[in-house]
C-alpha cells in the first residue's frame, strides 16, 4: 500500500468521479460538482493506492471556527471493504496524516458518519484510532447530530478530539 497527498486538482477530480461511477448509495456524493466545492475547502486531498489501483481517498475538509473535518467524503472502493464498516486498515493508514494536516493549519479535528442508526459505526471507528494515538489526539463521540452543510441540511454523528465540542447547529437525538 502506498498513501500520497495529492495536489494535482485534475487527477484529484479523476479519481474523485470514480466513486460516482459504483453502485454506492452515496455516489452523487462523488459528482464533479462535489469535487469542484471540496476542492475549495480542502486543505488535502489524499490517496491510498495498492499497486496502481486506488483503495481510498478522501480529502480534509476546512470549517470555520477551526475546525476540519477528516475523512471528507471518504470512499474506499467496494472490492477492498470489509463486510461491515469498521474503519479497517486502510482508514489507519491514512489517519496520521490528516490529523497531522489539521496541526499545520491549527485546525481541531473531527470526523463524521451519516444518520442516528450509524453512530455505533463511529463509536467502534474512534475506539480503534484512539488506540494507536496519543493521549492528547484521542477522539469521544458528540451526543446529538449535527448539520455539516452551511445553509444546508445533512445531520451527522461527529468524534472530535478531546475535550472539544463544535460550533455547528445540532439537533438532539430522537
Amino acid at each position: 500500500m502506498e498513501f500520497k497527498k495529492i495536489e494535482d486538482k485534475e487527477l484529484a477530480r479523476l479519481i474523485f468521479i470514480q466513486g460516482q461511477l459504483t453502485e454506492d448509495e452515496n455516489r452523487n456524493n462523488y459528482s464533479v460538482d462535489q469535487f469542484n466545492l471540496g476542492w475549495n475547502d480542502w486543505t488535502s486531498f489524499y490517496v491510498l493506492y495498492d499497486n496502481l489501483k486506488v483503495v481510498a481517498f478522501c480529502g480534509v475538509r476546512q470549517f470555520d471556527g477551526g475546525y476540519a473535518r477528516i475523512f471528507d467524503r471518504y470512499f474506499v472502493h467496494r472490492e477492498y471493504r470489509s463486510k461491515v464498516l469498521k474503519h479497517n486498515e486502510y482508514s489507519l493508514i491514512m489517519l496520521r496524516a490528516q490529523i497531522d494536516n489539521c496541526n499545520i493549519y491549527n485546525n481541531i479535528p473531527f470526523f463524521s458518519i451519516q444518520d442516528l442508526h450509524k453512530r455505533k459505526a463511529l463509536k467502534m471507528a474512534v475506539l480503534k484510532f484512539n488506540k494507536v494515538l496519543n493521549t492528547e489526539e484521542k477522539f469521544h463521540v458528540l451526543d446529538g447530530l449535527y448539520n455539516t452543510v452551511p445553509n444546508g441540511t445533512s445531520w451527522q454523528n461527529i468524534a472530535i478530539q478531546q475535550p472539544h465540542q463544535i460550533n455547528l447547529e445540532q439537533k438532539h437525538d430522537g
